[in-house]
C-alpha cells in the first residue's frame, strides 16, 4: 500500500479505510499458541539475563580488586 507523505495524518486516515482480515478461530488459536511459546521463551530468557547480570555485578568488583582470581 502506497501512503502519501503526509506526515502523521496519514497513518490515520488512510488506514481507517482499509479493510481489517478477522482470522477464523482456528487461525486464531493457533497463532496464539506460537505466539505464546515465543513470548513463554523471552520470559525465560530475561530471567536467565537477570541472574546473569546479577552474578557479573557480584563478581567483576571482586575481579577487579584481586579480591578473587579467575580459575
Amino acid at each position: 500500500m502506497e501512503l502519501p507523505n503526509m506526515g502523521y495524518a496519514r497513518h490515520f486516515k488512510f488506514l481507517k479505510e482499509m479493510p481489517v482480515a478477522i482470522p477464523d478461530e482456528k487461525t486464531s488459536k493457533k497463532f496464539e499458541e506460537d505466539v505464546s511459546m515465543i513470548f513463554d521463551k523471552i520470559l525465560v530468557n530475561q530471567k536467565l539475563i537477570d541472574t546473569l547480570v546479577s552474578q557479573r555485578n557480584t563478581l567483576l568488583p571482586l575481579l577487579m580488586t584481586g579480591q578473587i582470581e579467575m580459575a
